[in-house]
């Protein structure tokens, strides 16, 4: 991604001595799409802000509505779920009116995402299931994928636990057909919060390392602290508590955290934090602060291994 970043930045650069704003929009939408992957989400935001003027002065409706998504996911990981909300259906209405049946079921996922952070789980499962069965008719394997995950992420906070390992374990599968390591990673992750609530520890344990090999190797920030809390869930359950307490402390400091983790990593150093000596939670938090993320991974790796 970084590689990526760098050649968008590139493309950019010569879009804009060239004149071609047609081009300049698309290379911003590229760095703003790779920006937010890689968790910088200010950047993200700059430049899919600048996108959205230029294809609004070009009319290109579509141009718009990728812009909108963009900033949609920007406000979404800033728990701005309000705005999100109104970047997402001004982008579905779009969508809808100029034909787009792809991203018309990327829309109704992204709103069901947001209607599941406000805890409108009966909304969400609506959406998602409008949006499966779009892809479905279409044929579009990717958002079939994306849709079983967001419904599996319903059904496991509905406490729904063997559903949600059902359809987590579903969508991986066919993520794995398509090679997207990205969205295998995020199913990997899943699976194991879902085993874990189950209590099937071990299975837990392997997709969790699967899933940490996996964000050291792709060097996804956003997504290697994800797999830290459900590692540190594990480990909690396993009776590892000083360990899930530094994990705890090391996400609740990390710039890349975002907001829905660092709540859980706060609530759960809040649970861990009596059990344990006031020396021990000295110590975590210290570790915490002289970690980098490079290290944590690998010193976590050697505790699952």
């Amino acid at each position: 991604y970084e590689k990526s970043k760098e050649l968008c930045q590139t493309s950019l650069s010569t879009s804009r001595h060239l004149g071609d704003r047609e081009n300049v929009a698309f290379s911003l939408i590229n760095l703003g799409f790779v920006s937010y992957v890689l968790g910088e989400y200010a950047e993200a935001k700059k430049f899919s802000q600048e996108g959205l003027a230029i294809y609004r002065d070009l009319v290109d409706q579509s141009g718009v509505a990728l812009c909108l998504n963009s900033l949609g996911n920007v406000a979404r990981s800033a728990e701005e779920h309000i705005e999100a909300r109104q970047l997402y259906q001004e982008c579905l209405a779009i969508r809808r009116e100029v034909g787009d049946v792809y991203g018309t079921a990327t829309a109704l996922n992204n709103l069901g995402n947001i209607a599941e952070a406000l805890g409108e789980y009966v909304e969400a499962r609506k959406l998602y299931q409008e949006g499966l069965s779009i892809c479905q008719r279409i044929g579009y394997q990717l958002g079939i994928a994306a849709s079983l995950t967001n419904l599996g992420y319903v059904a496991w906070k509905c406490g729904e636990l063997a559903e949600a390992k059902r359809l987590h374990g579903e969508s991986l599968d066919l993520k794995m057909e398509l090679g997207d390591r990205r969205s295998i990673l995020v199913s990997l992750i899943n699976l194991g919060e879902a085993t874990c609530s189950l209590g099937e520890y071990q299975e837990s344990k392997k997709h969790l390392s699967k899933a940490l090999k996996m964000a050291m190797e792709i060097r996804l920030a956003p997504l290697a602290v994800e797999v830290l809390i459900g590692i540190a869930s594990l480990l909690t359950r396993s009776g590892k508590k000083e360990n899930a307490v530094e994990l705890c402390a090391f996400i609740l400091h990390y710039p890349a955290s975002r907001k829905e983790l660092q709540d859980r990593a706060a609530g759960l150093f809040t649970e861990l934090t009596p059990q344990l000596p006031p020396e021990i939670v000295a110590a975590a938090k210290a570790q915490a602060l002289a970690w980098t993320l490079e290290e944590v991974l690998a010193v976590v790796l050697a505790i699952l291994e």
